[in-house]
């Protein structure tokens, strides 16, 4: 919210925080777990996270009942729906692709050589283990651009490319540390959490995205306040 952005970075900042203890928690609980449940654990933690995140926000935003005539409330809801259905649209689109590539990448990859059981696997350890600590600085620099998108919406614009500079800064230290943290740190992820030791070259080769994950988070906020 625009008028309080100040709980809303509260609000990723704690869905990011219960997803980085649920996945350490539980799999550091269960070491013996199959790779099917281990995989499973990030979407697990992001459920968690964002059902806190939201039980947070509700208790914290009290929205005021406003009272308007029936007339005025049916053109308000007519409103409401011509907004929402684009966005709706929009992820429902992004869900059947998201769906359509997990089908069509193991079929791909089994026909360049690898078995369908391999290519699955191989996809799973991408997406269900990778991805999500690529993306870890990304949902912590999300809360600048989150704080930063009512301000710049109130900038002159003359002042608004130095405020730019300001929360660009900082996303890109934060990425640049946790690339190199995780470029380090890869061996004791991959075999004392994961226990997938191919997992050590994949997160040393892709580290840079988590550079341009936490960036593109900031930009994000950055092109909302404009």
């Amino acid at each position: 919210r625009r008028d309080d952005p100040e709980a809303s970075a509260l609000y990723d900042l704690l869905e990011q925080a219960v997803r980085i203890g649920v996945c350490a928690s539980v799999l550091s609980l269960t070491p013996a777990a199959p790779l099917a449940f281990r995989a499973a654990v990030p979407a697990l933690a992001m459920t968690l996270g964002e059902g806190v995140g939201l039980i947070y926000l509700m208790a914290k935003i009290k929205t005021p009942r406003i009272k308007m005539p029936r007339w005025r409330r049916r053109l308000v809801n007519r409103e409401l729906l011509f907004l929402s259905v684009p966005l709706t649209l929009s992820r429902l689109v992004s869900g059947a692709l998201k769906t359509a590539g997990s089908l069509l990448i193991p079929l791909r990859l089994a026909a360049s050589g690898l078995s369908y059981s391999e290519g699955v696997t191989s996809l799973g350890l991408y997406s269900g283990m990778a991805m999500p600590l690529l993306m870890l600085p990304a949902m912590f620099s999300g809360a600048i651009g989150t704080v930063g998108t009512p301000a710049i919406a109130r900038l002159k614009k003359e002042d608004a490319p130095g405020f730019i500079r300001r929360l660009l800064y900082p996303a890109c230290a934060l990425g640049a540390l946790s690339a190199l943290l995780l470029y380090f740190a890869a061996p004791f992820i991959s075999r004392k959490l994961f226990r997938q030791p191919a997992l050590t070259a994949l997160y040393r080769a892709l580290c840079p995205l988590c550079l341009t994950g936490s960036v593109q988070a900031v930009i994000a906020g950055i092109f909302s306040g404009l």
